[in-house]
């Protein structure tokens, strides 16, 4: 995602709104992205989001340790 849409303010609402729900966030990081800009807004490594999501199914009893 750009970085100009990843910060407009109805990007965050809508992410806040997903947190209301219980949804977690793994939050985008900074690199070069598709459109050439280098800015916040890349997926995070695959590496944090197996480690993000184990934690997160392990909390919630979802995944025996």
């Amino acid at each position: 995602m750009n970085t100009l849409m990843w910060e407009h303010p109805i990007t965050a609402r809508q992410v806040g709104q997903l947190k209301e729900f219980g949804y977690v966030e793994i939050p985008c990081i900074v690199k070069k992205l598709v459109c050439g800009d280098e800015g916040r807004g890349a997926m995070a490594e695959i590496s944090t989001i197996v480690e993000k999501t184990e934690a997160v199914l392990l909390q919630r009893g979802l995944l025996k340790p």
